[in-house]
């Protein structure tokens, strides 16, 4: 009854919101493709199987010769444009499904690079902390606190590699030399940047968010710490800390903030150092990702409830 009601009740509906988040749309689609060429009223009989009727024995034998294939047939999904119906109706739309549609639109226009750095940040999440988030998540996960409106866009950029350095550089003229970092030689992808160089800072700064980390969570008795990796950055709205089956909500936001904070500081020191030609050490980096610490205490005491970070 499934495939009949599909075709016969659900369709229109169905083609309604655009098909979202309905199981086997692409079989559907392909079959009421088919069903809207024919000449003649199409009519559907339910049978109860296996009760000797000969076409419903046949079609099961049918059934499990093919799923005892060892290698499936090539079925074509190929449809006839002039029967085929795109897009939703808006009457039939709810903020859930319009959204959804958003969405789907944008992950078919994602470039497979995109996709595979998606990929990259549930297989990261997931390592960590044993829970995999899905595409959609890691992306509404951006636009969620406590990480910040300017350290999203600059995730969402990451993900992308729409950043302007390293390989951004090599195919200008004059600019190629750009494209390596001044202080270590090294190609400047944003993963060498925030994550391996060992010449701008971040080693020290990422010891002192770790320490910090540690001394906040010390009475807690476990000062449990992910390791940041590009995929964990990446997916970092994702990132969840568990007391057996209690999210612990507070300590998972503060994580989020720590991380989020000192990845924007050492971006923001590196294009000062880049554009404006400034001199930064180590110390004055980490005694910047104190100020933005401090700064989202007092906005933000929900979230941080912390007295505020020693120099």
């Amino acid at each position: 009854m499934y495939t009949i009601d599909a075709l016969t009740i659900n369709a229109k509906n169905w083609e309604d919101i655009n098909w979202i988040d309905i199981e086997n749309a692409d079989i559907l689609k392909v079959l009421l493709n088919e069903l809207r060429q024919r000449r003649n009223t199409t009519y559907f009989k339910w049978v109860k199987g296996h009760n000797n009727n000969l076409g419903n024995e046949k079609a099961n034998e049918l059934a499990g010769q093919g799923a005892n294939k060892e290698e499936t047939d090539q079925v074509s999904m190929k449809v006839n444009k002039k029967f085929k119906i795109e897009g939703a109706r808006l009457q039939s739309l709810t903020f859930k499904t319009a959204y959804r549609n958003i969405v789907k639109h944008y992950e078919g226009a994602m470039t497979e690079n995109t996709k595979s750095r998606v990929e990259d940040a549930q297989d990261e999440v997931e390592r960590t902390t044993g829970i995999r988030p899905d595409r959609e998540k890691i992306w509404t996960s951006l636009t969620k606190e406590p990480i910040s409106r300017n350290i999203s866009d600059f995730i969402w950029k990451t993900i992308h590699n729409s950043h302007r350095c390293g390989q951004f550089f090599i195919n200008i003229p004059d600019l190629a030399d750009r494209a390596q970092w001044r202080m270590c030689g090294d190609l400047e992808t944003m993963e060498h940047i925030i994550i391996h160089c060992e010449e701008n800072g971040r080693k020290q700064l990422m010891e002192h968010v770790q320490k910090t980390w540690e001394e906040i969570n010390k009475n807690e008795g476990n000062t449990e710490w992910i390791e940041p990796t590009i995929g964990i950055i990446r997916g970092l709205g994702t990132i969840s800390f568990w007391d057996r089956e209690r999210p612990l909500t507070q300590k998972s936001n503060l994580y989020k903030v720590l991380i989020s904070e000192a990845i924007w500081t050492i971006w923001k020191t590196r294009n000062a150092r880049c554009i404006k030609e400034e001199i930064i050490t180590s110390p004055n980096m980490i005694h910047r990702w104190n100020q933005a610490i401090r700064l989202r205490i007092l906005v933000d005491r929900s979230t941080i409830t912390r007295e505020p970070f020693a120099e």
